[in-house]
């Protein structure tokens, strides 16, 4: 319960083991004074209040601060003598960190473009490569927003991570294709032989790096609490 006055918190009634009911002013003394300083917030060599806004387990860091933002600003309005300033915030380092990730995807999936192109030579194989690469994120953010997981640094990092297992898988398969293709078969033909042809070793392989990263997925304690999105966004 919460009171305005120490009058009334002397009225607090308290239950005791037997059931009974006595007021707090009956086993305490309770009295409406000054305590002593113990803290001190400065900022610019002028006495401040600090307070400092976290988040729940789960949430949306750049989202919170935004709200956060938003709350300040109203408040701001609605008490005009009063001076807000942020001191400090952990949302630019995240979203430097997300900056930077999405740089990386996109100078791995050009660096995999050209690797295709220099050695196959087939702008169609290039092009299936970048195609390839969207294609296979965007399916994995639907699973990630139904089991609630975030974009962080673990979950891009195992996006990053995929993504190249995908573009290896895509140009063994582009180069039996094309392998076939120079033998004088059309291009359905030739696609369903090299798929017959090196599907199940490409699976096997697929299946092996499942078999590695899973078990990331179950582990427990601290290790579990910070590898747990990278094993199933993997």
């Amino acid at each position: 319960a919460t009171v305005s006055r120490a009058a009334d918190l002397a009225a607090l009634p308290i239950v005791l083991a037997d059931g009974r009911r006595v007021r707090l002013e009956e086993v305490a003394t309770v009295t409406d004074g000054l305590a002593e300083r113990t803290q001190a917030a400065l900022l610019d060599g002028r006495p401040s209040v600090g307070f400092q806004m976290r988040i729940s387990k789960g949430a949306d860091a750049v989202g919170a601060a935004a709200g956060v933002t938003r709350a300040i600003e109203a408040l701001g309005k609605a008490s005009p003598d009063l001076e807000f300033e942020l001191v400090s915030t952990t949302v630019d380092y995240t979203l430097e960190q997300y900056d930077a990730s999405m740089e990386m995807l996109w100078e791995g999936a050009l660096l995999a473009m050209a690797v295709v192109w220099l050695f196959l030579r087939n702008w169609r194989a290039m092009l299936l490569g970048a195609i390839a690469l969207p294609l296979s994120i965007v399916p994995t953010f639907a699973v990630m927003h139904w089991a609630g997981f975030t974009l962080n640094t673990i979950t891009l990092l195992a996006l990053a991570l995929v993504v190249g297992i995908l573009v290896d898988d895509a140009i063994v398969e582009v180069e039996n294709i094309e392998r076939h293709v120079r033998m004088g078969k059309s291009v359905r033909r030739a696609t369903e032989d090299a798929v017959t042809e090196i599907g199940l070793p490409v699976i096997a392989t697929t299946l092996a790096l499942v078999a590695v990263f899973v078990p990331i997925a179950f582990m427990s304690g601290i290790p579990g609490l910070v590898f747990k999105q990278f094993g199933w966004t993997t």
